[in-house]
């Protein structure tokens, strides 16, 4: 059973049509017949640009990539390196929007960052982890991911995490997730909602 309509591929492949690189798209999960790799199976049949990858749980890249979380993904380029794209939990509903913005994103369809921006971005030091909490029913939600992963894309030192709060309820309490979206920098910076763009920037340099 399709799990996108006719209508949502017609949208979703009109918007991949921009694509002008390919974009990997790394699936962890604990077998290739789960709810997960389904999903990014069927999205990825959508375009020849999007590349679909399957990895075990305790794969090699797995491990290279120290994913804890299942289900999860990783976005990549063409050449395979890790620029700190995650998303642990299926990013559907109202999520598959970051997804897609991710990917267009990657693949050069993306927003253009003012020069001065990518300036402050790129001297962050890192290591930096961002984690933004969502639930799929959230609209707000795949803004707050796009600006986090904007920033991971721009920087090596910074890695950003979508976190399906309901699906990692543990990790949810010990970050005191009661409302989403919630983005919470491993500086000990916290932003609460979808702010804009310079509040994440700030936020990363530990000016918040």
């Amino acid at each position: 059973m399709a799990i996108f309509s006719e209508e949502i591929r017609r949208q979703i492949s009109e918007l991949f049509a921009h694509i002008t690189e390919p974009v990997h798209i790394e699936t962890f999960d604990e077998s290739e017949d789960t709810d997960m790799v389904n999903f990014i199976t069927e999205l990825s049949s959508i375009s020849d640009q999007i590349v679909f990858e399957y990895y075990a749980p305790d794969s090699a890249r797995a491990r290279e990539l120290e994913i804890v979380r299942i289900p999860g993904l990783n976005l990549t380029r063409a050449d395979k390196q890790d620029l700190g794209v995650r998303f642990s939990g299926i990013p559907a509903g109202h999520e598959i929007n970051s997804l897609i913005a991710a990917l267009l994103e990657l693949g050069n369809v993306g927003t253009q960052i003012p020069k001065e921006l990518v300036t402050r971005i790129t001297a962050i030091p890192g290591p930096l982890d961002i984690k933004v909490f969502v639930t799929l029913q959230c609209p707000h939600c795949p803004g707050a991911v796009l600006k986090a992963h904007k920033l991971a894309m721009l920087n090596p030192n910074i890695t950003a995490e979508m976190v399906e709060a309901q699906s990692f309820p543990e990790l949810s309490t010990e970050y005191d997730v009661s409302a989403v979206p919630k983005t919470v920098f491993s500086n000990g910076a916290e932003l609460l909602g979808d702010l804009p763009f310079e509040n994440f920037l700030a936020a990363a340099e530990g000016k918040l």
